[in-house]
C-alpha cells in the first residue's frame, strides 16, 4: 500500500515564486487524491532546462506474507512500472 511520497522538483532559472507555489500545490493535490503524504524530497533551480521536471519515489507497506523479494526473480518475469 503506497503511503509516502518523496518528490524531486527541478525548475528553470526563470521560474517565479508563484509558479513554484502552484507546482507544489499540484504535487500536494496529486498526493491527496491517492491518499499519500508528501514527506520530503529535493527542489532546485536547474540551469539549462526550459520547463519544470518532477520525479519521485513512493514508499509504502506490505503484509509480510504478500512481500515479493527480488531474490525470487527469474528470467521471463515481468517488471511493472506505473505512472500516475
Amino acid at each position: 500500500v503506497p503511503l509516502w511520497f518523496l518528490a524531486t522538483l527541478l525548475v528553470p532559472e526563470r521560474f517565479t515564486e508563484d509558479q513554484a507555489e502552484e507546482l507544489f500545490t499540484q504535487v500536494l493535490d496529486a498526493c491527496d487524491s491517492i491518499g499519500v503524504a508528501l514527506v520530503g524530497g529535493h527542489s532546485e533551480v536547474t540551469y539549462g532546462i526550459d520547463r519544470p521536471i518532477v520525479s519521485g519515489t513512493m514508499l509504502g507497506e506490505v503484509a509480510r506474507d504478500s512481500l515479493i523479494r527480488t531474490g525470487g526473480a527469474q528470467e521471463g518475469d515481468s517488471i511493472v512500472i506505473t505512472k500516475g
